[in-house]
Parts: structure tokens; sequence; C-alpha cells
């Protein structure tokens, strides 16, 4: 239900981050550079940075959105899933933008 909202909601060529799935985001007509080295590093590194250092990058490479979601929990687990949505919903850095069982969209602000 998730990515059918981000599809129908969402302009067309909009820079969506994750940092574990690649194929649901261009796969609802969203951009994700996952062949970009400096992207594909952040994917197993940013996880451990702050929600402003997170923030800057994404900000600074163009994206507007960032995706947690059930594959988020199955790589790493529901305690750090937990630690990454409080992390980024406790800050004014991001906000939830749309949330269902097992996706939740944060929109860059």
């Amino acid at each position: 239900q998730g990515y059918l909202w981000l599809r129908d909601n969402i302009k067309p060529n909009t820079k969506v981050f994750g940092f574990v799935v690649n194929g649901p985001i261009t796969g609802m007509d969203k951009f994700i550079c996952y062949w970009c080295e400096n992207i594909r590093n952040f994917k197993e590194t940013g996880i451990n940075q702050s929600a402003s250092d997170i923030n800057s990058f994404l900000k600074g490479q163009g994206y507007k959105y960032l995706i947690v979601d059930g594959q988020f929990v199955k790589k790493y687990g529901a305690n750090e899933t937990e630690k990454m949505v409080s992390k980024l919903g406790s800050s004014s850095l991001f906000k939830a933008a749309h949330q269902t069982n097992g996706f939740l969209l944060f929109e860059l602000l």
C-alpha cells in the first residue's frame, strides 16, 4: 500500500532514498541512483549517522524523501528500525509524509 501511495502521490522521477530498497522505488516511477558509488556507500554507513548528517547528505544529493520499510526491518532488525524511526521522527529535519503497515515515508525538511 505504501509504494502504491508513493506512485500515485509523488511526482515521477522525484528522488526517493531507501537504505535497503531500490527496485520498488524505481518501479513506482521515482528515482534512486543505486549505481552511484556515494549512494551505495551511504546505504551501508548512513544508518549509523545522526539525523542531521543523513538529512545533509541526502539533500546535498537532491533527495526529497526517505523510506523505512519492512525490508529495513528484515536487514537491520526491529531494534535498529525503531532507533532509525525515532531518530528521524524526533528531529526537525524530517516529517512523516505517509505511513502504512510496514512502510514509513519521511519527507526531508
